[in-house]
This record gives C-alpha cells, sequence and structure tokens, in this order.
C-alpha cells in the first residue's frame, strides 16, 4: 500500500509502481536506495534554507528536494508523461527523480520530498 510505519513516523510512498520501474531501469539499488533515505542523516547543502525548501544530500549518491504542496501536486501530475519520455529517452538531462515520499512524525508534521 506503499506506507510503512515504526514508533518515530510514517513512510508514505507516492505512486510506487511508477517509481519501482524508474529505478529499475536507471539500475537503483532499492534496499540501497530506501536505506539511504531512511537510515542515513540528511546533511542540508549550501545555499538552501528553511526545512520544507531544502535541498539536502542523503549519504553520497542521493539529493533529496523538500517540496511544498504546490510542487507536490504538480509532479502528481506530470509523473506518467515524465516516466514515458524517461522511458524513451534514457540519457535526457532531465533530473532522475526516483520517489515521491512523506513522512509523517509523531506530532503529525508532514514532510514531502523527492
Amino acid at each position: 500500500d506503499g506506507q510503512k510505519k515504526n514508533g518515530v513516523f510514517r513512510f508514505i510512498h507516492y505512486v510506487p509502481d511508477t517509481f519501482y520501474l524508474l529505478r529499475k531501469q536507471f539500475d537503483v539499488e532499492m534496499d540501497e536506495y530506501y536505506r539511504t533515505l531512511c537510515c542515513t542523516r540528511w546533511t542540508r547543502r549550501a545555499g538552501t534554507e528553511g526545512e520544507r525548501k531544502g535541498v539536502w544530500n542523503a549519504g553520497t549518491k542521493y539529493v533529496v528536494k523538500c517540496l511544498n504542496e504546490h510542487q507536490f501536486r504538480t509532479l502528481q501530475k506530470i509523473l506518467w508523461d515524465y516516466s514515458q519520455y524517461m522511458k524513451t529517452n534514457p540519457l535526457s538531462l532531465l533530473p532522475k527523480i526516483y520517489g515521491l515520499h512523506c513522512i509523517t512524525l509523531r506530532n503529525k508534521k508532514k514532510i514531502k520530498f523527492a
């Protein structure tokens, strides 16, 4: 169902099937990807401010962009076209987006990111 819970937070995967195919296409190891997102301390990239506006390094391999509601909805709307484009243009210079997620903390605060 795209949701994982533990005692500290709830992790939601949006459109998991589409992103699974994108990760598979670009040879992203699934366990490493999720382990990096959930078990690595994120570090803020220079020049970004605010938790929800931040761009973070997750480990050394992935960049995480926190999304506001408009960015989140826009990505959901264009996802099908984006995935089809990346399928037919694997050498594209567009950023490779491997997931759309939300973490809900115990205090009900939500952090959406890609």
